[in-house]
């Protein structure tokens, strides 16, 4: 096997590996306390990015990935948009928008809709890198999806220098460290005396406040 094909097998299953634990987690504690709305209103537009430039230029393994991580983002959307985390509203048509723009713009270049996916998915982590720096209150944000997704990152890396498309090596590149940063961050929070869990309880049994970053 070529360092291409193990690099983007390695990539496409830590793709659809990385987010699952954190859909786990929400759902399995009722909370998305520490989750960025701003990271997963990214998240849920990003893989219509890529799924549409890795179909158009015929790389199946990148369409698998994205579809896999788009309907992660969607389970996690609808449960910030029922915890009031989320505005529905605004993510349909956050949502709605990207498909018609990238099934638009595909039609002038396939590389249109790769650079808009660059552009929007570089910055992603950045709000959700913000918000696990200013705050404890992670409880909510899964240690293991955000080290998944910083090796996920690396792999990707090594894939777009193996078949030569900086736009999968320049947005991972710059992406990787975020995750090693916010789970090291998640994880001190947790060692921390938890003077917040009284708050966290009545989360679980009550909607979140109003949307935040």
């Amino acid at each position: 096997m070529t360092l291409e094909a193990i690099s983007g097998a390695i990539a496409t299953m830590c793709g659809m590996a990385f987010i699952w634990p954190q859909v786990f987690r929400i759902y399995r504690h009722h909370t998305v306390e520490g989750l960025s709305a701003a990271t997963v209103l990214v998240g849920l537009i990003n893989p219509v990015f890529w799924t549409v430039f890795g179909y158009s230029t015929g790389r199946s393994l990148a369409v698998f990935a994205n579809t896999n991580v788009g309907l992660a983002f969607i389970l996690i959307a609808f449960k910030m948009t029922r915890k009031r985390a989320i505005n529905p509203l605004v993510a349909m048509i956050i949502f709605v928008s990207t498909v018609v723009y990238c099934v638009v713009m595909n039609e002038i270049s396939p590389y249109v809709v790769g650079v808009t996916g660059l552009v929007v998915s570089t910055p992603m982590f950045i709000p959700q890198l913000w918000k696990a720096v200013r705050t404890r209150d992670l409880y909510g944000v899964s240690v293991w999806s955000n080290l998944l997704f910083s090796v996920q990152c690396g792999f990707w890396v090594v894939y777009g220098i193996e078949v030569e498309e900086w736009l999968y090596i320049y947005p991972n590149a710059a992406l990787l460290p975020c995750g090693v940063i916010i789970a090291w961050r998640v994880i001190r929070s947790r060692r921390l005396p938890l003077v917040g869990v009284a708050s966290r309880r009545s989360q679980t049994s009550a909607p979140a406040g109003p949307p935040s970053s």
